[in-house]
Parts: C-alpha cells; sequence; structure tokens
C-alpha cells in the first residue's frame, strides 16, 4: 500500500488518544467512569505537559508501521513543539515541529531547510471557541450518547501507591453493531483515498513531492470486516492526575484476493512533567529559512 497507510495510522492513534482523553469523560453512573471523568477534568487545569506517544500497526502479527512522538506543550505560553519519527520497514522519516503564538515552524530530518507557516488569526479563534466551557459541555451529551451503555463497562482498580486503573475492555459480540459498521466503512474507503487529503499534504497535486513514499505493507481489506477487540487502560496517579493511557484495537477482514488478515494497532501514551514542561524552540537567526503564508501552506510542502 501506499503512504495513505502511513496517514490513516497516525489518525487511528490519535483518535483512539482521543477516545480514551475526551470519550469516556462525559457523565457516566459507574464508579471508574466517574473517576476518569474527575482526572480528566484535573488535566484540563495544567499549565504544561509532555506527552510521549507511540503507535505501532501490525498485519498478522508482522509489524509494519512504528510512530514514536514526543510532545511539549504550555497553555501559558500558547507554545508547543514535537519530534516525530516514523519507521515504515526499511524507510524512516523524522519531523520536527514548533509552534509559536503566531506561526509553525516545520522542518524534517533530511533537509536543513525551515518552514515558516504564518498565523493567519482563525486558529487563534478557534481555539478560543473550544476553550469555552460550553463546548465541553455539548461534546459530552455527544458522546454520552455515542457510548451508550459500554460507559457501565467501564472497570476500575486501586494500586498501592493511591492511584487507580481504570479499564474499558471488549471482546466479540461485546463491541456494539455501530462500532463495527463505522470501522468497516473507514477501512474500506481508507483503501481508495489519498495522504494529500490529510494533514500538511492536503489539497496537494499529485507530482509534488510532498512526503517520503513510504509503501507499508499493510492490504486493503474489503470484505468480512469486523472490529475483534477494543482494549482501554489509563493509569491515574494518587493527585488524580492522568499518568498513561494505552489503548489496543484488532480487526479482521479479506483482502481483495481474498487472504485473511489481522490487522492491530497499539497506542501508548505517557503524560509527564505536569506544570513543569517547557516547549523547544528554534532560533531562525542565520538558518535556512522559507516563509509561507497561511492561503498557500496546503500547497506548499515540498521536499528538499
Amino acid at each position: 500500500m501506499q503512504k495513505k497507510w502511513l496517514v490513516m495510522a497516525a489518525g487511528v492513534g490519535i483518535g483512539a488518544l482521543l477516545l480514551v482523553q475526551s470519550g469516556l469523560s462525559v457523565k457516566a453512573s459507574g464508579s471508574g467512569y466517574e473517576a476518569y471523568k474527575s482526572a480528566v477534568k484535573n488535566m484540563h487545569s495544567i499549565a504544561s505537559v509532555t506527552a510521549d506517544v507511540s503507535v505501532s500497526v501490525a498485519d498478522n502479527g508482522t509489524n509494519v508501521l512504528n510512530i514514536e512522538s514526543s510532545v511539549k506543550a504550555s497553555r501559558q505560553q500558547e507554545a508547543a513543539s514535537a519530534d516525530v519519527r516514523v519507521n515504515a520497514g526499511t524507510e524512516d522519516i523524522a519531523i520536527s515541529t514548533y509552534r509559536e503564538k503566531d506561526k509553525t515552524i516545520v522542518k524534517t530530518g533530511d533537509s536543513d531547510l525551515y518552514r515558516v507557516i504564518e498565523d493567519d488569526g482563525k486558529e487563534r479563534k478557534h481555539r478560543d471557541r473550544g476553550d469555552k466551557p460550553f463546548a465541553e459541555s455539548e461534546m459530552e451529551h455527544v458522546l454520552d450518547a455515542l457510548m451508550g451503555q459500554l460507559r457501565n463497562q467501564v472497570t476500575m482498580e486501586a494500586s498501592r501507591d493511591g492511584g487507580k486503573l481504570v479499564s474499558l475492555h471488549l471482546d466479540g459480540s461485546q463491541i456494539p453493531a455501530a462500532v463495527n459498521a463505522i470501522g468497516a466503512l473507514m477501512l474500506k474507503h481508507a483503501g481508495g483515498s489519498h495522504p494529500g487529503d490529510f494533514g500538511p499534504w492536503h489539497n496537494q497535486p499529485e507530482s509534488a513531492e510532498a512526503s517520503p513514499d513510504f509503501r507499508v505493507d499493510l492490504p486493503k481489506l474489503t470484505d468480512a470486516i469486523q472490529v475483534q477487540s477494543i482494549h482501554l487502560d489509563a493509569v491515574i496517579d494518587k493527585d488524580n492526575y492522568i499518568e498513561r493511557q494505552t489503548a489496543t484495537v484488532v480487526v479482521t477482514g479479506k483482502d481483495a484476493g481474498g487472504a485473511e488478515h489481522e490487522i492491530a494497532v497499539t497506542l501508548n501514551a505517557g503524560l509527564s512533567a505536569l506544570n513543569r514542561t517547557v516547549p523547544d524552540t528554534v532560533d531562525l537567526n542565520g538558518k535556512n529559512v522559507e516563509t509561507i503564508k497561511p492561503e498557500l501552506a496546503k500547497h506548499s510542502w515540498r521536499r528538499s
């Protein structure tokens, strides 16, 4: 498969993280649900955090994709930085990004060029709207409806250090039909998507030398697609902060040739340095710099 699987895998990992971090934060009657909701609300009060996130994708037990990232974010500084490394078999890519108040700086590991994308103010307005309490409340209601009775299956165990382990493990028939239907639809359409439909490659011409043309040895599932298991776990420390989160999703199906496949996507996220994180910065003086206007950013991603 083409590099679209690289982008999809990253999307799956991010989606799983969002599910663990916000999907379980809706109102719930179970003690596990309430414990996680309390921890999520506590995380909203922190000023800065470091997140080390890894995503792996395996096909029939063979690892075909690994993504490792370290993200540092500060609400007070309105800044963030991230180092991302991707391995797809024998191919690798490294990307560093630096987010400041009025711009984003991007550099790939195989280039000395720093691309500076200016902020046109729209992103700030979007962030400001997202910070409003009513937006979080509305999201809780939507997720509450989507989760339904699954919230009652969230479990909690106390740890010896005063923390908690909150889990949601679904296997086989425990997985709602709606989840299976959405999963099958996503996988079927993923095979026909172009990577330019996502992220920094959005709207980019086919001929552009954008991201590395990774060839991930992952099949396009077309038939009998079934979500076999969803395992979500969160470790909450004694101070009621989320310390670590993991998610594993296993999907089976057949490709166009009738061959059976089991695809496993695993996410691990560790959160640390709460209220002590300082995002990395880069001094552009003397550097090779290309400035990109916001309206041209989606069309200007090139490899040097």
